[in-house]
């Protein structure tokens, strides 16, 4: 049986060259519309995976979702860093959301998310004006 691969809005060579895979094949599909891969931190010796999905809301607009966790420990600003570069370029916004607590859905205690609108638009004010972040 083929399998059918999401149309995801990114650059699957980069994210290859950036998170080190070197997979043979696509990865598997995650849901409808994703993948998801097994990583193994080079830096830190963590094994884990990195989810990567595309949702369109009710309003019509794109977004792509990554994830990234460890079996055995939280990722840290570092992994965010590249898995902000593998899935969504140096030129494309993406934001960690805190939600409310009754709000907050996770599957895994050691996972960390991005969401950013499909074709890189930036959403929240620019907090550069009148100083630095």
């Amino acid at each position: 049986m083929t399998q059918t691969y999401p149309k995801l809005p990114i650059n699957m060579v980069q994210f290859d060259r950036v998170v080190n895979t070197r997979w043979r094949h696509m990865p598997p599909l995650f849901g409808i519309d994703g993948f998801s891969v097994t990583i193994l931190n080079k830096r830190t010796k963590h094994g884990g995976s990195i989810i990567v999905s595309h949702h369109t809301w009710e309003d019509g607009w794109d977004w792509l979702h990554a994830s990234v966790n460890y079996q055995d420990t939280m990722p840290d600003y570092f992994d965010l860093k590249v898995l902000h570069l593998a899935v969504f370029g140096r030129t494309r916004w993406a934001y960690q959301v805190f939600a409310p607590e009754k709000e907050h859905v996770n599957f895994t205690p050691n996972a960390l998310h991005l969401w950013g609108r499909s074709d890189g638009t930036q959403i929240l004010p620019d907090f550069i004006v009148g100083g630095m972040i």
